[in-house]
């Protein structure tokens, strides 16, 4: 028999090989029926779960932040202003110190925006971050503020309304 004629006899043994070793151990065909239909289901899941928005994830990050962050304090270095204490957009850029290293983050404030109402830049805030990255942080969500609020008392300090007024 040459080399290129033996070829066919032995992908027929290989075959007859491989059928017979599936009929003698049936756990080998079972474990290569549930690695299939796990790998199909692991594919399924992925294609049709539910995507999470922006918004969502923006939103879940804050409340994860209001129930598991710390608190320290920090200071508003810009708001994105109009003018002094008018915000334009909503961001407020602000910073703050953990074990000497100073972070400086901005936070969207337009989804909150009773956050925006006399929001007083001249005084400082509360932060709050988390532990394992301090650099994941905010200054306000639902249901809790770090940020001051009020008409100012000094003249020359404005808050948003008294410029919008």
């Amino acid at each position: 028999m040459t080399t290129l004629s033996a070829v066919p006899h032995l992908i027929r043994m290989l075959a007859r090989s491989h059928a017979q070793a599936v009929a003698d151990h049936p756990r080998t065909a079972i474990a290569a029926a549930v690695g299939t239909v796990g790998a199909v289901g692991v594919v399924l899941y992925l294609r049709l779960r539910k995507k999470i928005s922006p918004e969502e994830q923006e939103r879940l990050r804050r409340k994860y932040l209001c129930t598991a962050g710390r608190l320290t304090d920090g200071e508003i270095v810009d708001s994105a202003e109009e003018g002094i204490g008018v915000l334009n957009n909503g961001f407020v850029v602000y910073q703050y110190r953990i074990a000497g290293v100073e972070y400086e983050c901005s936070q969207d404030l337009s989804a909150l925006p009773q956050e925006m109402q006399d929001l007083r830049i001249d005084l400082p805030v509360q932060v709050r971050y988390d532990a394992r990255n301090p650099g994941n942080s905010i200054v306000a969500a639902e249901g809790w503020s770090g940020l001051q609020h009020g008409r100012a008392i000094a003249t020359g300090i404005s808050s948003h309304r008294e410029e919008a007024s």
